[in-house]
């Protein structure tokens, strides 16, 4: 406005528990012109507050507030395979522990499937098979349980690589998690 050309440095104000940054920090303006900057705003602290941003060009400062709600993580869960890669020889079979725990408070029952070279079901019939059991475990608040993916070839097999998708679903739980074991098939 009015012919303004300066740099305008960008600075913040909230309340304790808030992370702020800005992307860039300052920026130009040209006369009659705009200039656009990203700002991140993160916090763990539930409720709703007001954020100032502070423009500052030598002696002139300007401010604009946004009003900021935090709400709680919605309840999730994680998972996690170990080993996440082993080595078969044709006819032969070995395990992997997966590790399932509860996020933001959730508790319930997840289910469990494991596919081979295809990352959701329905899984198609394979000469390497991946068979977790139990195929459902139930977890309380804050905990975790474990179950056992056992994962088998036949001397038909075809040796090389392979992919075991493993799926968890649970009630509540907005998406499916995935982790991969990798898979090396040898010859006999």
């Amino acid at each position: 406005m009015n012919d303004f050309k300066k740099t305008v440095v960008l600075t913040s104000s909230a309340p304790t528990g808030f992370s702020i940054s800005f992307s860039p920090a300052s920026v130009t303006l040209n006369p009659n012109g705009a200039a656009q900057s990203t700002i991140v705003i993160s916090s763990t602290v539930i409720g709703t507050y007001n954020v100032t941003v502070i423009g500052t060009s030598h002696n002139l400062i300007r401010t604009a507030t946004i009003v900021v709600t935090v709400t709680p993580a919605p309840p999730d869960i994680s998972i996690s395979a170990s080993p996440g890669s082993l080595v078969l020889h044709a006819g032969s079979s070995a395990n992997s522990t997966l590790t399932v725990s509860s996020l933001n408070g959730f508790s319930g029952l997840v289910t469990i499937v494991a596919c081979v070279n295809i990352p959701a079901p329905p899984c198609p019939p394979m000469s390497l098979t991946a068979v977790p059991t139990p195929g459902n475990v139930t977890l309380t608040s804050g905990g975790t349980a474990t179950t056992t993916i056992l994962i088998s070839s036949s001397t038909n097999t075809p040796t090389g690589g392979y992919n075991v998708w493993i799926n968890a679903m649970a009630q509540g739980v907005v998406r499916i998690h995935q982790t991969i074991i990798s898979v090396q098939v040898n010859p006999p």
